[in-house]
């Protein structure tokens, strides 16, 4: 069926292969402790994706805006093995400010850390209200930059690397988690530990 599938529509077989390729870049690129430049990893991962011109030359690179996350800190692990991961939700909706809380206490936990990207085009007082219900939660952050998110466009993509490049450098973590304002937790947060625990290390 592949191959029938790659005969008729050969940009397919192109794209699958740039996916495996930008996948061992970025196994390469965020391998654990050596990481040296988020940015630069970032855009390594990005190459392939740009455009070229008529000179060959790749298109300008992308600009990332990493939050200073000022006062955010999380807790020591409750045990050794323990996972810690970081929450990476998207909130759009107006329902936001009933939605994303639920999935937030659902999977709290003071180790973790929970990073909330509100899209420019929802109203400011989204931004306001979520930052003021997580106020004394020094692990739950709402982002400060807020950009102009189209669903399936690599807008989505791009808010996710602002976050990285916010966090991935000054927090030890295990795994990164990506969600949005619709998500709904179905599984309990040791649930989702106990799954996770014998998987450290892995990316998946």
């Amino acid at each position: 069926a592949w191959r029938l599938v790659s005969q008729r529509m050969p940009a397919l077989t192109d794209l699958a292969k740039a996916v495996r390729k930008i996948q061992r870049i970025v196994r390469k690129a965020f391998a654990v402790n050596k990481i040296r430049s988020v940015s630069k990893a970032v855009n390594d991962i990005m190459f392939l994706a740009r455009p070229r011109g008529k000179a060959g030359k790749a298109a300008p690179r992308l600009a990332l805006f990493p939050d200073p996350l000022h006062g955010v800190s999380v807790a020591a692990r409750a045990h050794e093995d323990d996972v810690r991961l970081v929450f990476f939700v998207l909130a759009s909706r107006p329902s936001a400010t009933l939605t994303v809380p639920r999935l937030v206490h659902a999977l709290y936990d003071p180790a973790h850390l929970f990073l909330i990207h509100v899209d420019l085009k929802a109203n400011q007082t989204i931004h306001d209200e979520l930052s003021a219900h997580f106020a004394e939660h020094r692990n739950v952050h709402v982002l400060r930059t807020r950009r102009l998110v189209q669903w399936a466009g690599f807008s989505m993509v791009a808010a996710l690397l602002d976050s990285l490049a916010s966090f991935v450098q000054r927090i030890d973590f295990d795994f990164v988690i990506n969600l949005s304002d619709a998500d709904v937790a179905l599984r309990t947060h040791e649930e989702v530990q106990r799954f996770l625990r014998p998987l450290k290390g892995r990316i998946f």
